[in-house]
């Protein structure tokens, strides 16, 4: 069976499959890596503290990939690898920048005051030099459903950052 049918139906050889599917013994369910949670398919693919910063990372920027190229076609930037597939599409620069926009990749914002909970790293700014707009894109990847949950962390998370660049 292939891995992706495997990983819809939760068949991944994980302490909750062996337990509830194969009907093994496990006393502990908790997560091998992280030992914080049980240790289910979506938790090991989304939610595993031990691999958040390595495994996800990698993960969540080969997503925002295709969204960073088609900025780069829309502002008439030559690198754009928009047409080419997502998983040969080049590594995006930090910042790029002509006449109609700059677009950051994974930059920092220097305001006078920083946000309280130090949210100033938004994975994409673009700043359209033409309409004199501001735009942050935030992406993220996360287990069935909490999109609503995790849609409105990531605004609350930036909310600060949104009203220090208006000022």
């Amino acid at each position: 069976m292939p891995i992706d049918t495997s990983i819809r139906q939760q068949l991944l050889n994980t302490k909750i499959y062996r337990s509830q599917k194969l009907h093994e013994q496990e006393e502990d369910l908790s997560c091998r890596l992280c030992t914080e949670k049980k240790e289910t398919v979506s938790h090991v693919l989304c939610g595993c503290s031990h691999i958040s910063q390595s495994l996800y990372k990698t993960r969540h920027d080969k997503l925002l990939r295709p969204v960073y190229h088609a900025l780069l076609k829309k502002y008439g930037f030559d690198e754009s690898d928009y047409s080419s597939p997502w998983y040969v599409q080049s590594h995006p620069q930090p910042s790029k920048g002509n006449n109609e926009a700059k677009i950051l990749w994974d930059i920092p914002w220097q305001l006078e005051k920083c946000p309280n909970n130090s949210a100033n790293k938004p994975d994409i700014s673009i700043l359209d030099k033409k309409n004199k707009e501001r735009s942050l894109v935030e992406g993220t990847i996360c287990t069935l459903g909490t999109i609503a949950e995790t849609t409105k962390y990531k605004q609350n998370k930036y909310v600060d950052l949104r009203l220090g660049i208006k000022n």
